[in-house]
């Protein structure tokens, strides 16, 4: 069994693995050839507690313990972390290590330094610290999971859901369903895709496994959000999963966070969103993406102070996550604190600049702020990222008409594509184009837009659209009378 002691690379010794060398306070991993790659802190924090278990079967929970300093994680931040040291033992580590699964258990290191049951060898003295309070430790681990369930029976008057069945029965199925998840953890538009053909070969081969149609409505949502399926086709395609897994067992948490965010989106009922939502957490406290879902559609609802307690619940939960402190900060600009949005965006960009969210998230503060350059190249660069021929079809148009409009004839344009959008569209929205003619300054097509939408009886969240119009036209009372009548209800 590993040491649940935690881990602080700095005092790691540095060890071979195969023909790697590697050093844990630099965070490097150096190849026999000199090929040399850095790893984010909490990547060797995981090889190090895997490395140090000398071949043995390291659990979930002593992973949590020794490299998340046991706080409450969820699957999606451990599957984040294994399925990046996987790609590491695929790159420079190939032939020197890989992760194996052991369902229903943990995680095995697998090298020829490493026979069964032995260690690999240390190449300096620094020492390992800490082991001595295991046992301690780990009583109080015990004790305070005894007092936190009993808590959980007396509060919400249940036990929290446990799936019938974790994993699938068989095999192949089960080591494709293990797969698609770190597919799933990756985000990017190729493992999205993959995970999606992975979990639909699991529900080939084992049709009553709920959780593989729960995750694969996760996965149609993410592909929303990445590009890769226009939204209707998403949101039909995740609502049927969902309902399917339903069907199966209606008490896994996951459909209703599906069902919740699409209830949001799609169909703008605010209401059955925040039901399913809190459903989803009462039974499952403990899943980051849920907290971080669920403090997307508050912080868009205009709702800051529970978006945010949201988003601090998710940190919480996945330490480090990128994706998260992208969304922080757009809701620091729709909750208006723009200088803090503006530079936490700026410093992703800087640090993750093949992070398509936080170009278009920064293009859209800026645009705010009449940097119409500057907006056009966030879309750009987002649209070469994400390579969706609709989206560089749009960059191209757009800058075209600047290079021969100049700024006049751009805003005309967006204005115009905004409104095009939503002609035919069953439940249509006019936030955006409202907001394109409010910095424009064309308070004509403004209060065009803004009789539309109440016309239609449109219902907004887009709190940061709606704050920036209340703001430049704060004197105007028809602007402001017309605005205030689409405020859509609290999220309760």
């Amino acid at each position: 069994m590993a040491d649940a002691g935690r881990i602080t690379l700095a005092d790691v010794a540095d060890f071979s693995l195969g023909d790697l060398l590697v050093k844990p306070s630099t965070r490097q991993i150096v190849r026999k050839d000199g090929v040399t790659e850095i790893l984010e802190p909490r990547v060797m924090q995981v090889l190090i507690a895997l490395n140090r278990a000398g071949g043995n079967v390291v659990r979930r929970d002593e992973l949590t313990a020794s490299c998340w300093d046991d706080r409450i994680v969820g699957e999606d931040a451990i599957n984040r972390v294994i399925s990046r040291l996987r790609r590491v033992g695929e790159g420079i580590g190939r032939d020197s290590f890989r992760v194996e699964t052991i369902t229903k258990v943990g995680y095995r290191l697998q090298s020829p330094t490493l026979p069964a049951g032995g260690k690999s060898a240390p190449v300096s003295s620094r020492r390992w610290p800490g082991g001595r309070f295991r046992l301690g430790y780990l009583a109080s681990a015990m004790i305070v999971a005894l007092t936190l369930a009993v808590l959980a029976y007396l509060m919400i008057g249940r036990r929290p859901h446990v799936a019938s069945a974790e994993l699938p029965r068989d095999g192949i199925a089960t080591t494709l369903f293990l797969k698609a998840r770190d597919d799933l953890a990756q985000r990017s538009q190729g493992s999205l895709a993959r995970s999606v053909a992975e979990l639909k070969r699991v529900t080939q081969i084992e049709p009553d496994f709920a959780p593989a149609y729960a995750s694969l409505a996760d996965a149609y949502l993410l592909e929303q959000e990445a590009g890769s399926l226009p939204d209707e086709v998403a949101f039909g395609r995740a609502e049927q999963a969902a309902e399917r897994a339903r069907t199966l067992d209606r008490d896994l948490p996951a459909i209703y966070r599906a069902l919740g965010f699409i209830a949001y989106w799609r169909d703008g009922d605010r209401a059955k969103s925040g039901t399913l939502f809190r459903r989803a957490l009462s039974s499952d406290d403990s899943d980051s993406l849920t907290h971080f879902w669920f403090a997307n559609i508050l912080a868009d609802n205009g709702q800051d102070a529970d978006a945010m307690h949201e988003f601090d619940r998710a940190r919480l939960l996945d330490p480090g996550s990128e994706n998260i402190a992208t969304d922080m900060a757009w809701a620091d600009w729709l909750a208006g604190r723009d200088a803090t949005a503006r530079n936490q965006l700026a410093g992703i960009v800087a640090a993750h600049p093949d992070n398509a969210e936080a170009r278009d998230c920064l293009g859209m503060v800026l645009l705010a702020d009449g940097d119409y350059r500057g907006y056009l190249g966030a879309l750009s660069a987002r649209a070469r990222l994400r390579g969706e021929p609709g989206l560089l079809a749009r960059a191209s148009n757009l800058n075209m008409v600047m290079a021969r409009d100049g700024v006049p004839g751009l805003r005309s344009a967006m204005l115009r594509d905004a409104l095009r959008e939503q002609d035919g569209v069953p439940s249509p929205d006019h936030a955006e184009a409202a907001f394109l003619a409010s910095i424009a300054g064309d308070r004509p097509a403004l209060v065009s837009v803004l009789r539309l939408a109440n016309r239609n009886r449109e219902q907004w969240g887009s709190a940061g659209y709606r704050l920036r119009i209340a703001s430049r036209w704060k004197g105007d009372r028809q602007v402001i009378d017309l605005l205030a009548r689409l405020r859509a209800p609290l999220i309760a």
